[in-house]
Protein backbone atom coordinates (compact mmCIF):
# COMPACT_ATOMS: atom_id res chain seq x y z
CA UNK A 1 0.00 0.00 0.00
CA UNK A 2 1.35 3.62 -0.99
CA UNK A 3 0.17 5.43 1.96
CA UNK A 4 2.05 2.67 4.21
CA UNK A 5 5.31 2.63 2.27
CA UNK A 6 5.50 6.01 2.37
CA UNK A 7 4.46 7.59 6.12
CA UNK A 8 5.94 4.37 7.76
CA UNK A 9 8.59 2.39 5.59
CA UNK A 10 10.32 5.22 3.81
CA UNK A 11 13.16 7.25 4.99
CA UNK A 12 10.80 10.75 6.67
CA UNK A 13 10.11 13.12 3.47
CA UNK A 14 12.63 16.53 3.26
CA UNK A 15 12.60 18.89 0.09
CA UNK A 16 13.60 22.29 1.17
CA UNK A 17 14.35 21.73 4.82
CA UNK A 18 16.86 18.93 5.82
CA UNK A 19 16.56 17.45 9.36
CA UNK A 20 18.28 14.16 10.42
CA UNK A 21 16.22 11.38 9.11
CA UNK A 22 14.53 8.67 10.87
CA UNK A 23 12.01 6.21 10.45
CA UNK A 24 8.62 5.76 11.95
CA UNK A 25 9.12 2.84 13.97
CA UNK A 26 12.53 4.63 15.25
CA UNK A 27 10.45 7.19 17.10
CA UNK A 28 11.21 7.24 20.76
CA UNK A 29 10.59 11.19 22.28
CA UNK A 30 7.93 13.42 21.95
CA UNK A 31 10.83 15.85 20.23
CA UNK A 32 11.13 13.00 17.76
CA UNK A 33 7.52 12.90 17.37
CA UNK A 34 6.47 16.38 16.61
CA UNK A 35 9.69 16.74 13.76
CA UNK A 36 8.04 13.63 12.52
CA UNK A 37 4.58 14.98 12.05
CA UNK A 38 6.29 18.33 10.85
CA UNK A 39 8.44 17.41 8.25
CA UNK A 40 7.09 13.99 7.01
CA UNK A 41 3.13 13.66 7.49
CA UNK A 42 2.33 17.45 6.90
CA UNK A 43 5.05 18.40 4.86
CA UNK A 44 3.21 15.10 2.04
CA UNK A 45 -0.27 16.15 3.16
CA UNK A 46 0.07 19.79 2.28
CA UNK A 47 2.25 19.57 -0.26
CA UNK A 48 1.93 23.15 -2.75
CA UNK A 49 2.21 21.14 -6.31
CA UNK A 50 -0.19 18.15 -5.25
CA UNK A 51 -2.61 19.87 -3.21
CA UNK A 52 -3.81 22.66 -5.05
CA UNK A 53 -6.85 24.12 -5.82
CA UNK A 54 -7.07 21.62 -9.01
CA UNK A 55 -5.50 19.06 -8.14
CA UNK A 56 -6.22 18.16 -4.17
CA UNK A 57 -4.92 14.82 -3.97
CA UNK A 58 -2.44 12.48 -2.08
CA UNK A 59 0.28 10.81 -2.95
CA UNK A 60 -0.58 11.22 -6.56
CA UNK A 61 -3.44 8.82 -5.93
CA UNK A 62 -6.18 9.16 -3.57
CA UNK A 63 -8.67 12.53 -3.14
CA UNK A 64 -8.16 14.26 0.00
CA UNK A 65 -11.72 14.44 2.04
CA UNK A 66 -11.87 17.05 4.69
CA UNK A 67 -9.38 18.39 6.52
CA UNK A 68 -6.21 16.39 8.06
CA UNK A 69 -6.03 16.90 12.04
CA UNK A 70 -3.06 16.33 14.59
CA UNK A 71 -4.54 16.29 18.42
CA UNK A 72 -3.82 15.03 21.17
CA UNK A 73 -6.57 13.11 23.63
CA UNK A 74 -6.89 13.37 27.16
CA UNK A 75 -6.57 10.00 29.66
CA UNK A 76 -8.32 11.97 32.28
CA UNK A 77 -10.29 15.18 30.34
CA UNK A 78 -10.59 18.14 32.67
CA UNK A 79 -11.45 22.10 32.21
CA UNK A 80 -8.35 23.80 32.74
CA UNK A 81 -6.67 25.31 29.76
CA UNK A 82 -3.54 24.01 28.04
CA UNK A 83 -1.31 26.91 29.69
CA UNK A 84 -2.31 25.29 33.42
CA UNK A 85 -1.52 21.98 32.87
CA UNK A 86 2.23 20.85 33.48
CA UNK A 87 4.39 19.51 30.83
CA UNK A 88 4.69 15.83 32.49
CA UNK A 89 0.51 15.77 31.76
CA UNK A 90 1.13 16.99 28.25
CA UNK A 91 3.48 14.25 27.84
CA UNK A 92 1.06 11.46 28.75
CA UNK A 93 -1.30 11.63 26.72
CA UNK A 94 -1.77 10.37 22.99
CA UNK A 95 -1.24 11.57 20.06
CA UNK A 96 -2.90 10.84 16.48
CA UNK A 97 -2.26 12.40 13.22
CA UNK A 98 -5.09 11.61 10.83
CA UNK A 99 -6.20 12.05 7.14
CA UNK A 100 -8.83 10.38 4.78
CA UNK A 101 -8.65 9.85 1.35
CA UNK A 102 -10.69 8.10 -1.62
CA UNK A 103 -9.82 6.71 -4.61
CA UNK A 104 -12.25 6.79 -6.89
CA UNK A 105 -10.95 3.77 -8.73
CA UNK A 106 -11.53 1.47 -6.48
CA UNK A 107 -14.03 2.95 -4.51
CA UNK A 108 -12.24 2.91 -1.00
CA UNK A 109 -12.07 5.82 1.88
CA UNK A 110 -8.62 5.15 3.67
CA UNK A 111 -7.91 6.04 6.77
CA UNK A 112 -4.45 6.59 8.01
CA UNK A 113 -3.92 7.03 12.35
CA UNK A 114 -0.39 7.07 14.10
CA UNK A 115 -1.39 6.32 17.71
CA UNK A 116 1.58 7.50 19.47
CA UNK A 117 1.81 6.32 22.71
CA UNK A 118 3.93 8.40 25.00
CA UNK A 119 4.65 6.95 28.37
CA UNK A 120 8.36 8.58 29.18
CA UNK A 121 8.87 6.24 25.82
CA UNK A 122 7.07 7.14 23.03
CA UNK A 123 5.72 3.79 20.99
CA UNK A 124 4.51 4.71 17.65
CA UNK A 125 2.28 2.68 16.01
CA UNK A 126 0.24 2.85 12.72
CA UNK A 127 -3.51 1.72 11.26
CA UNK A 128 -4.13 2.00 7.90
CA UNK A 129 -7.39 1.01 7.14
CA UNK A 130 -9.71 0.86 4.08
CA UNK A 131 -13.56 0.14 3.92
CA UNK A 132 -15.82 -0.16 0.59
CA UNK A 133 -18.25 2.50 0.02
CA UNK A 134 -20.86 0.41 -1.86
CA UNK A 135 -22.53 -2.64 -0.48
CA UNK A 136 -25.06 -5.11 -1.89
CA UNK A 137 -27.85 -2.72 -2.18
CA UNK A 138 -26.33 0.06 -4.27
CA UNK A 139 -24.72 -1.94 -6.43
CA UNK A 140 -25.60 -2.94 -10.32
CA UNK A 141 -29.14 -4.89 -10.93
CA UNK A 142 -27.06 -8.36 -11.01
CA UNK A 143 -25.98 -8.37 -7.28
CA UNK A 144 -29.00 -7.10 -6.27
CA UNK A 145 -31.17 -9.83 -7.50
CA UNK A 146 -28.71 -12.09 -5.90
CA UNK A 147 -29.26 -10.53 -2.44
CA UNK A 148 -33.10 -10.88 -3.12
CA UNK A 149 -32.68 -14.46 -4.16
CA UNK A 150 -30.08 -15.02 -1.00
CA UNK A 151 -32.78 -13.54 1.60
CA UNK A 152 -35.83 -15.19 0.28
CA UNK A 153 -34.19 -18.31 0.97
CA UNK A 154 -32.93 -16.96 4.27
CA UNK A 155 -36.89 -16.25 5.09
CA UNK A 156 -37.80 -19.98 4.02
CA UNK A 157 -35.08 -21.45 6.33
CA UNK A 158 -36.80 -19.12 9.10
CA UNK A 159 -40.26 -20.38 8.45
CA UNK A 160 -38.76 -23.91 8.42
CA UNK A 161 -37.18 -23.44 11.78
CA UNK A 162 -40.59 -21.79 13.00
CA UNK A 163 -42.22 -24.83 11.95
CA UNK A 164 -40.06 -27.19 13.39
CA UNK A 165 -40.10 -25.15 16.72
CA UNK A 166 -43.70 -25.29 16.79
CA UNK A 167 -43.63 -29.23 15.94
CA UNK A 168 -41.30 -30.80 18.58
CA UNK A 169 -41.36 -27.93 21.08
CA UNK A 170 -38.50 -25.49 22.28
CA UNK A 171 -36.79 -27.89 24.37
CA UNK A 172 -36.45 -30.87 22.10
CA UNK A 173 -35.07 -28.23 19.51
CA UNK A 174 -32.23 -26.37 21.54
CA UNK A 175 -31.10 -29.94 22.19
CA UNK A 176 -30.62 -31.04 18.52
CA UNK A 177 -26.90 -30.37 18.16
CA UNK A 178 -27.61 -29.85 14.18
CA UNK A 179 -30.24 -27.14 15.04
CA UNK A 180 -27.25 -24.61 16.12
CA UNK A 181 -25.83 -24.34 13.11
CA UNK A 182 -29.31 -22.97 11.11
CA UNK A 183 -29.31 -20.82 14.07
CA UNK A 184 -25.79 -19.19 13.34
CA UNK A 185 -26.99 -18.90 9.84
CA UNK A 186 -29.94 -17.32 10.28
CA UNK A 187 -28.57 -15.07 13.12
CA UNK A 188 -25.76 -13.71 11.05
CA UNK A 189 -27.52 -13.28 7.99
CA UNK A 190 -30.07 -11.03 9.69
CA UNK A 191 -27.06 -9.14 10.57
CA UNK A 192 -25.25 -8.78 7.59
CA UNK A 193 -28.60 -7.38 6.06
CA UNK A 194 -29.20 -4.97 8.98
CA UNK A 195 -25.64 -3.90 8.24
CA UNK A 196 -25.97 -3.46 4.59
CA UNK A 197 -28.90 -1.04 5.69
CA UNK A 198 -26.78 0.84 8.24
CA UNK A 199 -23.86 0.88 5.87
CA UNK A 200 -26.09 2.76 3.36
CA UNK A 201 -27.32 5.34 5.54
CA UNK A 202 -24.23 6.18 7.01
CA UNK A 203 -22.71 6.96 3.68
CA UNK A 204 -25.38 9.01 2.62
CA UNK A 205 -24.80 11.07 5.92
CA UNK A 206 -21.02 11.09 5.32
CA UNK A 207 -21.76 12.81 2.03
CA UNK A 208 -23.79 15.01 3.51
CA UNK A 209 -21.67 16.67 6.20
CA UNK A 210 -18.83 16.60 3.58
CA UNK A 211 -21.05 18.78 1.08
CA UNK A 212 -21.85 21.03 4.33
CA UNK A 213 -18.40 21.86 5.17
CA UNK A 214 -15.48 20.52 2.91
CA UNK A 215 -13.05 21.90 5.85
CA UNK A 216 -13.68 19.75 8.67
CA UNK A 217 -11.80 16.42 8.81
CA UNK A 218 -14.03 13.52 8.26
CA UNK A 219 -14.37 10.88 10.81
CA UNK A 220 -15.22 7.53 9.44
CA UNK A 221 -14.82 5.73 12.93
CA UNK A 222 -18.25 4.06 13.20
CA UNK A 223 -17.82 2.81 9.61
CA UNK A 224 -14.62 1.33 10.32
CA UNK A 225 -15.92 -0.33 13.43
CA UNK A 226 -19.13 -1.26 11.95
CA UNK A 227 -17.08 -3.10 9.03
CA UNK A 228 -15.02 -4.68 10.66
CA UNK A 229 -17.84 -6.45 12.53
CA UNK A 230 -19.46 -6.63 8.93
CA UNK A 231 -16.05 -8.94 7.56
CA UNK A 232 -16.61 -10.88 11.11
CA UNK A 233 -20.29 -11.80 10.56
CA UNK A 234 -19.30 -13.01 6.75
CA UNK A 235 -16.77 -15.50 7.77
CA UNK A 236 -19.46 -16.75 10.07
CA UNK A 237 -21.93 -16.16 7.35
CA UNK A 238 -19.71 -18.20 4.89
CA UNK A 239 -18.46 -20.81 7.21
CA UNK A 240 -22.20 -21.83 8.57
CA UNK A 241 -23.06 -21.98 4.72
CA UNK A 242 -20.86 -24.59 3.86
CA UNK A 243 -21.84 -26.73 7.35
CA UNK A 244 -25.17 -26.81 6.09
CA UNK A 245 -23.99 -28.04 2.41
CA UNK A 246 -21.62 -30.96 4.13
CA UNK A 247 -25.00 -31.55 6.26
CA UNK A 248 -27.29 -31.84 3.45
CA UNK A 249 -24.60 -34.30 1.52
CA UNK A 250 -24.76 -36.10 4.34
CA UNK A 251 -26.30 -38.98 2.78
CA UNK A 252 -22.82 -39.19 0.68
CA UNK A 253 -21.02 -42.93 1.87
CA UNK A 254 -18.41 -41.29 2.43
CA UNK A 255 -19.17 -38.21 4.75
CA UNK A 256 -21.57 -40.99 6.43
CA UNK A 257 -18.42 -42.93 6.86
CA UNK A 258 -16.29 -39.88 8.09
CA UNK A 259 -19.04 -38.85 10.71
CA UNK A 260 -19.60 -41.73 11.92
CA UNK A 261 -15.52 -42.74 12.41
CA UNK A 262 -15.47 -39.42 14.04
CA UNK A 263 -18.15 -40.42 16.43
CA UNK A 264 -16.31 -43.51 17.18
CA UNK A 265 -12.94 -42.69 18.19
CA UNK A 266 -13.52 -39.73 19.77
CA UNK A 267 -12.11 -40.93 22.76
CA UNK A 268 -8.63 -42.05 21.47
CA UNK A 269 -8.39 -39.19 19.55
CA UNK A 270 -8.95 -36.69 22.36
CA UNK A 271 -6.35 -38.59 24.21
CA UNK A 272 -3.92 -38.13 21.29
CA UNK A 273 -4.07 -34.75 21.08
CA UNK A 274 -3.41 -34.24 24.85
CA UNK A 275 -0.44 -36.39 24.30
CA UNK A 276 0.06 -34.55 21.03
CA UNK A 277 -0.06 -31.18 22.36
CA UNK A 278 2.28 -31.82 25.94
CA UNK A 279 5.51 -32.82 22.84
CA UNK A 280 4.87 -29.73 21.20
CA UNK A 281 5.18 -27.17 24.25
CA UNK A 282 8.03 -29.23 25.41
CA UNK A 283 9.64 -28.57 22.04
CA UNK A 284 7.89 -25.36 22.15
CA UNK A 285 10.18 -24.58 25.30
CA UNK A 286 13.12 -26.31 24.06
CA UNK A 287 12.93 -24.13 20.90
CA UNK A 288 12.59 -20.84 23.09
CA UNK A 289 15.38 -21.60 25.13
CA UNK A 290 18.08 -22.55 22.59
CA UNK A 291 17.01 -19.29 20.05
CA UNK A 292 15.17 -17.21 21.77
CA UNK A 293 17.58 -14.59 22.10
CA UNK A 294 18.64 -14.58 18.38
CA UNK A 295 15.60 -15.66 16.43
CA UNK A 296 12.30 -14.02 16.08
CA UNK A 297 10.32 -16.90 15.46
CA UNK A 298 11.31 -18.53 18.57
CA UNK A 299 11.12 -15.52 21.13
CA UNK A 300 8.00 -16.54 22.84
CA UNK A 301 6.47 -20.09 23.40
CA UNK A 302 3.52 -19.03 21.26
CA UNK A 303 5.75 -17.52 18.03
CA UNK A 304 7.98 -21.14 18.76
CA UNK A 305 4.03 -23.42 18.48
CA UNK A 306 3.71 -21.46 15.44
CA UNK A 307 6.91 -21.73 14.12
CA UNK A 308 7.07 -26.12 14.98
CA UNK A 309 3.85 -25.94 12.78
CA UNK A 310 5.33 -24.24 9.88
CA UNK A 311 7.88 -26.77 9.56
CA UNK A 312 5.71 -29.37 9.87
CA UNK A 313 4.30 -27.93 6.79
CA UNK A 314 7.67 -28.27 5.16
CA UNK A 315 8.23 -24.38 5.52
CA UNK A 316 11.60 -24.77 7.08
CA UNK A 317 14.51 -22.46 7.45
CA UNK A 318 17.67 -24.34 8.97
CA UNK A 319 20.10 -22.21 8.55
CA UNK A 320 19.85 -19.77 11.60
CA UNK A 321 19.28 -22.82 13.61
CA UNK A 322 22.62 -24.25 12.86
CA UNK A 323 24.50 -21.41 12.92
CA UNK A 324 23.11 -20.63 16.45
CA UNK A 325 23.75 -23.53 17.99
CA UNK A 326 25.74 -26.08 15.99
CA UNK A 327 25.58 -28.78 18.15
CA UNK A 328 22.33 -28.94 19.93
CA UNK A 329 20.24 -27.07 16.53
CA UNK A 330 20.78 -30.24 14.18
CA UNK A 331 19.56 -32.39 17.69
CA UNK A 332 16.64 -30.23 17.88
CA UNK A 333 15.29 -30.41 14.05
CA UNK A 334 15.76 -33.76 13.72
CA UNK A 335 14.23 -34.52 16.72
CA UNK A 336 11.41 -32.94 16.11
CA UNK A 337 10.80 -34.25 12.65
CA UNK A 338 11.29 -37.63 14.10
CA UNK A 339 9.15 -37.10 17.13
CA UNK A 340 6.14 -35.14 15.81
CA UNK A 341 6.22 -35.71 12.45
CA UNK A 342 7.40 -39.47 11.76
CA UNK A 343 5.88 -40.66 14.97
CA UNK A 344 2.94 -38.53 16.59
CA UNK A 345 1.23 -37.71 12.90
CA UNK A 346 1.37 -41.36 12.14
CA UNK A 347 -0.10 -42.79 15.04
CA UNK A 348 -2.84 -40.43 14.78
CA UNK A 349 -3.77 -42.07 10.99
CA UNK A 350 -3.42 -45.66 12.67
CA UNK A 351 -5.90 -44.51 15.35
CA UNK A 352 -8.23 -43.19 12.58
CA UNK A 353 -7.80 -46.07 9.76
CA UNK A 354 -8.39 -48.97 12.63
CA UNK A 355 -12.15 -47.19 13.46
CA UNK A 356 -12.48 -46.30 10.00
CA UNK A 357 -12.12 -49.91 8.60
CA UNK A 358 -14.61 -51.18 11.25
CA UNK A 359 -17.09 -48.84 10.22
CA UNK A 360 -16.92 -49.52 6.54
CA UNK A 361 -17.00 -53.30 6.95
CA UNK A 362 -19.78 -52.43 9.12
CA UNK A 363 -22.23 -49.83 7.44
CA UNK A 364 -24.30 -49.86 5.06
CA UNK A 365 -25.08 -46.86 3.22
CA UNK A 366 -28.15 -46.32 0.56
CA UNK A 367 -26.76 -43.22 -1.57
CA UNK A 368 -27.90 -44.90 -4.82
CA UNK A 369 -31.09 -44.37 -4.04
CA UNK A 370 -30.60 -40.72 -4.79
CA UNK A 371 -29.57 -40.99 -8.08
CA UNK A 372 -32.00 -43.58 -8.96
CA UNK A 373 -34.52 -41.13 -8.03
CA UNK A 374 -32.57 -38.49 -10.38
CA UNK A 375 -32.83 -40.88 -13.19
CA UNK A 376 -36.42 -41.99 -12.44
CA UNK A 377 -37.03 -37.90 -12.58
CA UNK A 378 -35.81 -36.93 -15.91
CA UNK A 379 -36.69 -40.41 -17.88
CA UNK A 380 -40.47 -39.56 -16.58
CA UNK A 381 -39.82 -35.78 -17.53
CA UNK A 382 -38.79 -36.57 -20.74
CA UNK A 383 -41.23 -39.60 -21.28
CA UNK A 384 -43.55 -36.97 -21.43
CA UNK A 385 -42.53 -35.47 -24.70
CA UNK A 386 -42.57 -39.13 -26.26
CA UNK A 387 -46.03 -39.51 -25.64
CA UNK A 388 -47.51 -36.97 -27.92
CA UNK A 389 -49.58 -38.45 -30.84
CA UNK A 390 -47.40 -40.52 -33.41
CA UNK A 391 -47.39 -40.00 -37.19
CA UNK A 392 -48.24 -42.78 -39.53
CA UNK A 393 -44.92 -43.11 -40.85
CA UNK A 394 -43.19 -42.89 -37.80
CA UNK A 395 -45.44 -45.79 -36.33
CA UNK A 396 -44.93 -47.62 -39.18
CA UNK A 397 -40.85 -46.93 -38.99
CA UNK A 398 -41.17 -47.98 -35.62
CA UNK A 399 -43.49 -51.61 -35.88
CA UNK A 400 -40.30 -52.67 -38.83
CA UNK A 401 -37.83 -51.65 -36.22
CA UNK A 402 -39.09 -54.02 -33.39
CA UNK A 403 -40.15 -56.54 -36.04
CA UNK A 404 -36.88 -56.81 -36.91
CA UNK A 405 -35.13 -56.74 -32.98
CA UNK A 406 -37.75 -58.84 -31.56
CA UNK A 407 -36.17 -62.08 -32.79
CA UNK A 408 -36.83 -65.63 -31.02
CA UNK A 409 -33.06 -65.80 -30.23
CA UNK A 410 -33.11 -62.36 -28.45
CA UNK A 411 -36.52 -63.17 -26.54
CA UNK A 412 -34.87 -66.39 -25.22
CA UNK A 413 -31.44 -64.56 -24.32
CA UNK A 414 -33.24 -61.92 -22.65
CA UNK A 415 -35.57 -64.29 -20.83
CA UNK A 416 -32.20 -65.85 -19.43
CA UNK A 417 -30.57 -62.21 -18.51
CA UNK A 418 -33.16 -61.26 -16.60
CA UNK A 419 -34.10 -64.37 -14.52
CA UNK A 420 -30.35 -64.77 -13.90
CA UNK A 421 -30.09 -61.33 -12.74
CA UNK A 422 -33.15 -60.78 -10.70
CA UNK A 423 -32.90 -63.04 -7.95
CA UNK A 424 -29.07 -61.64 -7.40
CA UNK A 425 -30.65 -58.13 -7.40
CA UNK A 426 -32.93 -59.13 -5.07
CA UNK A 427 -30.78 -60.87 -2.55
CA UNK A 428 -29.08 -57.71 -2.07
CA UNK A 429 -31.70 -55.89 -1.47
CA UNK A 430 -32.79 -58.38 0.87
CA UNK A 431 -29.30 -58.47 2.66
CA UNK A 432 -28.80 -54.64 2.78
CA UNK A 433 -31.81 -54.63 4.98
CA UNK A 434 -31.21 -57.57 7.70
CA UNK A 435 -27.98 -55.60 8.17
CA UNK A 436 -29.54 -52.53 8.95
CA UNK A 437 -31.96 -54.27 11.26
CA UNK A 438 -28.68 -56.02 12.99
CA UNK A 439 -27.25 -53.00 13.63
CA UNK A 440 -30.46 -50.78 14.93
CA UNK A 441 -30.73 -54.00 17.36
CA UNK A 442 -27.39 -54.13 18.63
CA UNK A 443 -27.78 -50.54 18.98
CA UNK A 444 -31.47 -50.98 21.32
CA UNK A 445 -29.29 -54.06 23.12
CA UNK A 446 -26.07 -51.90 24.31
CA UNK A 447 -28.98 -49.05 25.33
CA UNK A 448 -31.00 -51.53 27.74
CA UNK A 449 -27.50 -53.06 28.68
CA UNK A 450 -26.51 -49.70 29.62
CA UNK A 451 -30.05 -48.85 31.27
CA UNK A 452 -29.83 -51.91 33.23
CA UNK A 453 -26.20 -51.42 34.41
CA UNK A 454 -27.80 -47.91 35.83
CA UNK A 455 -30.73 -50.02 37.37
CA UNK A 456 -28.00 -52.02 38.80
CA UNK A 457 -26.11 -49.11 40.51
CA UNK A 458 -28.78 -47.38 41.85
CA UNK A 459 -30.59 -50.80 43.65
CA UNK A 460 -26.96 -51.48 45.03
CA UNK A 461 -26.69 -47.70 46.36
CA UNK A 462 -30.19 -48.04 47.80
CA UNK A 463 -29.71 -51.23 49.53
CA UNK A 464 -26.03 -49.44 51.51
CA UNK A 465 -27.81 -46.34 52.12
CA UNK A 466 -30.06 -48.96 54.01
CA UNK A 467 -27.65 -50.67 55.82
Amino acid sequence: MQAEQTFVKDVPYKREIHYDAFLFDDIRNTEMMFVYFTYNFLQIIHEDDLNDATSPYVLNLGLMVGAPRLRQIRINPRDECHHEISSEDVKKWPCYGEYTSYNEYKGYHQGLIFEIMPTGLVVPTADIRCIPLKCFLSMDVFRILIGIVFYLIVIYYTYTEIYEICAIGPKAYIRDAYNYTDRVFLLSSYVVLSYNIWHTLEVNAIYDAYNADREVYINLDRLMLGWRFYSISMGILTFSVWLKFIRFMSFHRSLRRLSSTIQLSLRNVLGFCFIFICIVYAFALWGTILFGDQLDLFKSEFSTVMTILRILMADVDYGPMYQIQPVLGPIYFVSLVVVIFGISLNLFVAIYLSTYLDVKANTVVHDTLILKMLKQGIKDYFRIWRSRPLRSDEIKTSATRRIERDTPVAEEVAKESTLGRQPIITLREDLAAFTERSIQMENMLESLVVTIENIAKLQNQREKKAK
